[in-house]
């Protein structure tokens, strides 16, 4: 599922808030510190989505930034709200594929990635391609979801409904994609009490991980499985949520 449908399942946005990811604003903004932001900083986002890490670090920290998405609806919104603010001497949109960035190498100094690395298909080119376009010293910051335990395999089957969970990988993997990918002087930081808030928001909005699920397994018509079929599913997301099974990381790695 794309992540701009992803994005139209209101279930996600009630939780997630404008920024769609975990942690909102305050872990975009420790994801700047750690990339050592300053107004002379060039930054990718890969994906932009709807655009709230752009604005949040061009207004912050007055750098340039460039925002590229596979959603001409996304890139829409985002130019939209450019022209609004006026903020084009700061940012830029460009509808395209994070897997096969369109910039010349060596040309940013951040590349921020927020819950989208583990959306993509083709993750290992991903990360190859944000160290291409990265200068030499530039860092490849992301924030994502990881598996905390149990095997892979067994969670895709079992997280038909939430992608970003079903194609969750371990931390050590996903600091071992960074390693492959050219990237060195790699930094963890553990953020998953993010996910313990999130339960609770969706205890609050929703009743309980059920109404969570059982609202997102309807929403824009995303699913359309039986009855039963869906029950199961449902099932399988609450025993892996009671299990305490995913976490949340921010990944950061230099281009030598």
């Amino acid at each position: 599922m794309g992540l701009d449908k992803l994005c139209d399942a209101c279930p996600f946005s009630q939780v997630l808030g404008e920024s769609l990811h975990p942690g909102g604003l305050k872990l975009t903004a420790r994801v700047a510190e750690v990339a050592e932001l300053s107004s002379n900083s060039r930054v990718l986002d890969a994906p932009c989505g709807n655009g709230r890490t752009i604005f949040f670090l061009a207004q912050k920290y007055h750098c340039q930034v460039v925002g590229i998405d596979l959603s001409p609806r996304m890139i829409a919104f985002c130019q939209d709200r450019l022209l609004e603010e006026r903020l084009t001497d700061k940012l830029s949109f460009v509808l395209g594929n994070g897997e096969n960035l369109p910039f010349l190498d060596s040309t940013f100094d951040v590349v921020v990635s927020e819950c989208s690395l583990t959306l993509m298909s083709r993750k290992e080119k991903a990360a190859s391609e944000a160290r291409r376009v990265l200068r030499r010293g530039g860092k490849f910051v992301l924030t994502d979801v990881f598996l905390r335990e149990g095997d892979a395999k067994e969670a895709q089957r079992e997280t038909t409904i939430v992608p970003c969970l079903a194609a969750a990988r371990r931390l050590s993997e996903q600091a071992k994609l960074l390693t492959e990918a050219g990237f060195g002087d790699l930094y963890i930081e553990d953020h998953s009490e993010e996910s313990k808030r999130i339960a609770f928001q969706i205890g609050s909005k929703f009743g309980g991980l059920r109404g969570f699920l059982d609202k997102l397994s309807t929403a824009s018509c995303l699913y359309r499985e039986e009855t039963e079929q869906i029950e199961a599913v449902i099932k399988s997301h609450e025993k892996l949520f009671n299990q305490n099974k995913f976490g949340y990381a921010l990944v950061a790695g230099v281009k030598p």
